[in-house]
């Protein structure tokens, strides 16, 4: 029965191109599958060189509190981190790069190095923390992407620890857990306290189109959430690494900030937590408010 459900969905989404008579989404709903804007903070050309490379997100003064540093992942909280840090009256300098693992010593598989060079952006971001003493750091990324990719293990984000490679899922998880532990050993030798928030799940299904089903009464939030143990397969080698540096670092697993025992919605009955099928939406975001309230007060040692 799933698969014949899912492979209509599939020949008609083909055969009406997409879905041109689309069903009418109420505000509500429509409103919660966007996610921040880009601005000035996220995607900028040669973030790694330029003079202008990040943005501040709380409120504008001298010293720099925090620095909130990832992947495209990390755009989804723009919003959350500068609502929360202007509360608190604290700066936060956020710097965003698409495909960029936030580790000391890693080269992407990618085209665009010349463009955004990763390996020299981690190293200016140290630099920078350590040059300004922030009191701690933020790493937000979609972290299966550089070890297993998806559920079917593809369309990983291949890194190495040579500029050349080599290039394998193998050696990609390898380097991961290396960089890491780099990564950690350089800023607990600052005594730059390390925050880490693990991923959302990874839906299977792009929201609007699961929405677009589910309003028209074929299939449900569950039939189109994915499970609870698939997300775990996909997440386990992330989290043991971070687990493997507990006393170090500052782990918010949020995991269950999305799931239950069984499924991980995709969201609720009027509003998606995602934008498309791994970024959370600025609606979704909002669940991790605790998440960077804690991280806010500073309480970690680490």
């Amino acid at each position: 029965l799933g698969i014949f459900l899912f492979s209509f969905i599939g020949f008609s989404m083909h055969f009406k191109e997409g879905f041109e008579e689309r069903v009418s989404f109420s505000d509500e709903l429509s409103k919660s599958f966007k996610r921040p804007s880009f601005e000035n903070c996220y995607d900028r050309l040669f973030s790694h060189s330029a003079e202008e490379w990040g943005c501040n997100l709380g409120i504008d003064k001298k010293n720099i509190d925090f620095i909130f540093f990832g992947d495209s992942h990390s755009l989804s909280l723009k919003n959350l981190i500068h609502e929360k840090a202007e509360k608190r009256a604290i700066r936060v300098f956020y710097v965003g790069v698409s495909g960029c693992l936030p580790f000391l010593g890693i080269y992407p598989k990618r085209s665009d190095q010349y463009v955004n060079n990763c390996n020299l952006l981690n190293e200016r971001v140290y630099k920078f923390a350590k040059k300004n003493k922030v009191k701690g750091i933020i790493f937000v990324s979609r972290w299966s992407y550089y070890t297993l990719g998806d559920y079917n293990f593809n369309g990983a984000q291949l890194i190495s620890s040579k500029k050349d490679g080599p290039f394998s899922l193998q050696h990609s998880i390898e380097t991961f857990s290396e960089a890491f532990n780099n990564t950690v050993k350089a800023y607990n030798s600052i005594k730059i306290p390390i925050h880490i928030i693990t991923q959302p799940p990874h839906q299977r299904h792009e929201p609007e189109s699961a929405y677009f089903w589910i309003n028209k009464e074929i299939g449900s939030i569950e039939n189109f959430s994915v499970k609870k143990s698939d997300f775990q397969k996909l997440n386990k080698i992330p989290i043991n690494t971070f687990l493997n540096h507990s006393k170090k670092i500052n782990l918010y697993n949020i995991t269950d900030l999305f799931c239950d025992k069984i499924l991980c919605p995709i969201g609720t009955k009027s509003e998606s937590f995602y934008y498309d099928k791994d970024h959370l939406s600025s609606y979704g975001a909002n669940k991790l408010e605790e998440t960077v309230e804690n991280i806010f007060s500073n309480k970690n040692e680490y």
